[in-house]
């Protein structure tokens, strides 16, 4: 199948909020091409939609292995994080990302 193709129907399924379907077409895209950080963090949010938030990890994890320095994957796992109730965890990526020249925190 045509990779553009099953990834822009996940993006047009998602634009629907037909997260489910949206999570399939993406899935379809990655079985054809794995190193695809965008559809990964497409994947990790229509999981994030659908509460599915250790997926949603899993999915930024992967993609974050692959471009290590794409602030987006870094502020959507802050986020799924956040939904895991592991703050510490989120603030520190956030910190990390957003002021990466600045000391960390003394408690």
């Amino acid at each position: 199948q045509d990779v553009d193709a099953l990834f822009q129907l996940g993006r047009a399924l998602a634009t629907q909020l037909r997260f489910e379907e949206a999570i399939e077409a993406y899935r379809a895209t990655l079985a054809v091409n794995p190193k695809q950080v965008f559809v990964w963090n497409n994947l990790a949010t229509a999981l994030r939609e659908c509460e599915r938030l250790e997926e949603a990890e899993e999915a930024l994890r992967t993609a974050l292995a692959m471009d290590p320095n794409l602030v987006a994957l870094h502020t959507n796992l802050a986020m799924v994080l956040r939904g895991l109730d592991r703050a510490k965890e989120s603030l520190a990526i956030t910190r990390v990302t957003h002021c990466p020249q600045a000391p960390p925190r003394q408690r």
